[in-house]
């Protein structure tokens, strides 16, 4: 589904048979086409297929990349680049791509010292730096932001790891408008909560204090920021 900032103007972008579309974080440079990471039945069992680019008017799509578990598309602000995050063939890991929309110019942008988890991405409103979160293996994801072609890596955050394994750590949300700042959620005693720091990592302060979790989806131009909040108690989010 494709939204207006305000909650209006709702359109159906795709129709699928195999639950849902993965998890997709749709941004939508021109208005005009979405990517969407769709599912494939395999043996009877759904998993992570396809990058598309969606026609939001005609619904027509075209894959951009092979079908090996792409998750988490993003579209560059400028148009130019989609990154999405690519299962390992082992499905033990999870390995950052960059790609064309017409599907060209693939390019590998993983970190050979994550040899797990690389996913969750959120371009800078210049297309110059992605922000997404990571882990080598611990569970424990910390927010990362690197050039577009990979170089520069920087990480901004050090949680404290929590047991079970994987259900802590760092999620990355969006960029503010100017760039300036990052919203993400963290897992703090029990709960999920917003956090919003410097694009450094710097002067980080807690948004949100409530029960259960909370995740940003989007910074607006108004200042406002999109989230969902899922109170345990309920099978969808709040939003």
């Amino acid at each position: 589904m494709c939204v207006r900032d305000n909650g209006s103007v709702s359109t159906l972008a795709t129709v699928v048979d195999c639950r849902s579309d993965h998890q997709d974080e749709v941004i939508a440079h021109t208005g005009l086409g979405v990517p969407r990471s769709g599912r494939e039945t395999h043996h009877g069992r759904c998993r992570p297929g396809h990058i598309f680019v969606v026609h939001v008017q005609s619904r027509r799509e075209h894959p951009v990349h092979p079908a090996h578990g792409g998750l988490f598309p993003s579209w560059s602000p400028d148009g130019r680049a989609i990154v999405f995050s690519t299962l390992q063939r082992d499905l033990n890991g999870e390995w950052i791509h960059l790609v064309t929309p017409a599907g060209t110019n693939l390019r590998d942008l993983a970190e050979p010292a994550f040899d797990a988890v690389q996913e969750g991405l959120a371009w800078s409103p210049d297309s110059r730096r992605i922000a997404y979160s990571g882990h080598s293996g611990d569970g424990n994801r910390a927010i990362w932001t690197m050039n577009r072609d990979g170089s520069d890596r920087r990480q901004l955050t050090f949680p404290t790891p929590v047991v079970p394994r994987g259900s802590g750590g760092d999620h990355i949300g969006a960029w503010s408008p100017d760039g300036k700042q990052i919203v993400y959620s963290s897992w703090q005693s029990e709960d999920f909560d917003l956090f919003v720091m410097k694009a450094d990592g710097s002067d980080i302060r807690e948004l949100t204090e409530w029960p259960r979790g909370d995740g940003a989806a989007a910074w607006l131009r108004s200042g406002k920021i999109v989230f969902s909040h899922l109170s345990g108690e309920e099978p969808l989010s709040h939003w």
